[in-house]
């Protein structure tokens, strides 16, 4: 039995003929069994008619980490004149450290191919450049962490898929392997898929390389936002 508590915040998305759904947010009401009731959730001030799908993606937070499921809608319903959708959990838990989502956002390339294994020596030469690399597709990392990152790009994947990434961080290529947890559909959008993967194979001196880099990053960041406030506070003066 998972460690789902009454008045879990969770976030929820649905996923009907290819199209995914806007988030919504809600919170448990109660929990037994791999059966969650959940409060429905509202958007400007009406209750959402949740569809009949089995494509849902849940995410419930809690104090130290999140777990992250595939549900069903089981039906909506009134009690003690609460409005309630009953779902059931159709997946294994993903529990996912919350220090681990932490993430810097940027705009750098990435090149990825899906693969079977999730050891970071499998599929493609780990060092091998990404200009040259056979069957990669391109994207843009949109927030980079390390445990995991998000990226847009027009190929498709599966949720649960695990990749072979490329990433380019200061002139040097980073190998990782990362599974999809989260896949949304933008189809009118330039790029027509926007992924969230967490790391489950990177060498321990490649995910050093990727903190360092973040770290890097935001304190020149930092830096930049120090000088730009005492700047205006000479010319101030």
């Amino acid at each position: 039995m998972h460690n789902i508590k009454v008045g879990d915040r969770l976030e929820m998305r649905f996923f009907v003929e290819g199209e995914a759904s806007k988030i919504y947010v809600s919170q448990v009401y109660e929990y037994e069994n791999n059966t969650v009731i959940i409060h429905t959730p509202i958007s400007y001030g009406k209750h959402v008619n949740l569809p009949n799908s089995e494509k849902c993606s849940l995410l419930f937070f809690q104090d130290e980490s999140m777990l992250s499921f595939s549900a069903a809608v089981v039906s909506s319903y009134i009690k003690d004149d609460l409005t309630l959708t009953k779902m059931v959990l159709t997946s294994d838990a993903e529990k996912i450290q919350r220090r681990e989502f932490f993430r810097f956002e940027c705009t750098l390339p990435i090149r990825f191919a899906v693969i079977q294994s999730s050891k970071p020596d499998s599929g493609l030469g780990p060092k091998e450049p990404a200009t040259t690399a056979q069957n990669l597709h391109e994207g843009i990392i949109k927030d980079l962490g390390g445990g995991g990152l998000r990226f847009v790009a027009n190929a498709e994947v599966d949720n649960g898929d695990n990749l072979k990434c490329l990433l380019l961080l200061e002139r040097e290529y980073i190998v990782v392997i990362g599974k999809v947890l989260q896949k949304h559909s933008f189809p009118k959008s330039p790029y027509k898929f926007q992924y969230r993967i967490i790391f489950v194979g990177i060498l321990p001196e490649e995910k050093d390389k990727i903190v360092q880099y973040v770290f890097n990053q935001q304190r020149k960041l930092l830096l930049r936002q120090r000088r730009g406030v005492s700047v205006g506070e000479d010319s101030g003066q």
